[in-house]
């Protein structure tokens, strides 16, 4: 209903635009939601104003002043302050204008603020994600020439173990032919002898 009213609001046509906020707030009223009640009751104080009932417009925006300020809400607070500030002007009660306008700037500016804390916030976290990602890489960096090493040097042993076996099946089967040569000779002298 609010967003309806605010449509309605917003092509200047008052008497729809009061009518659904008017109904949102009746049901903001029983749900007991301040930020909620405060929003409807604050546009429908610039309805009243645009149709020029600003003694009933002056109530409902005390009321939306007094829930915004239940609501804890800077922006509510803005806003209503800044539909203030428009009243009293039209009235020309500059002061309370002034006060309005000065009260509407200052929220505004402990919004702003706000968002720069978060902003910087962010960006410290952000900041620190990048340096911790930046230690991670390096880790990775470093494990990752450690296992090259590891890698390397098993490899390296493992073809010497290789070489070494290889040489040592070449001196057993060096050794087998020279005993084999050995044998074969004995063999022969023995016929000779034989023979002889």
């Amino acid at each position: 209903y609010n967003n309806l009213g605010n449509t309605y609001f917003k092509i200047e046509n008052w008497d729809s635009a009061y009518k659904y906020i008017n109904l949102a707030t009746a049901i903001n009223k029983t749900t007991g939601n301040e930020y909620n009640l405060a929003t409807s009751l604050n546009n429908l104080g610039n309805i009243l104003m645009n149709q020029n009932k600003y003694q009933e417009a002056k109530l409902v925006l005390d009321s939306a002043l007094y829930y915004s300020l239940e609501s804890e809400n800077n922006e509510k607070l803005r806003d209503v302050h800044h539909t203030l500030y428009t009243y009293y002007q039209d009235k020309s009660l500059f002061k309370e204008a002034l006060i309005n306008l000065a009260l509407h700037h200052k929220f505004k500016d402990s919004m702003l603020d706000n968002e720069r804390i978060k902003i910087i916030s962010n960006l410290e976290s952000k900041a620190k994600e990048a340096e911790l990602g930046e230690e991670i890489s390096e880790a990775k960096a470093a494990t990752n020439l450690r296992n090259l090493w590891i890698v390397a040097i098993c490899s390296a042993l493992f073809i010497s173990l290789l070489f070494a076996y290889q040489l040592l099946l070449k001196r057993k089967r060096a050794s087998k032919e020279a005993k084999l040569r050995l044998q074969n000779e004995r063999l022969r002298i023995s016929r000779d002898l034989h023979d002889n």
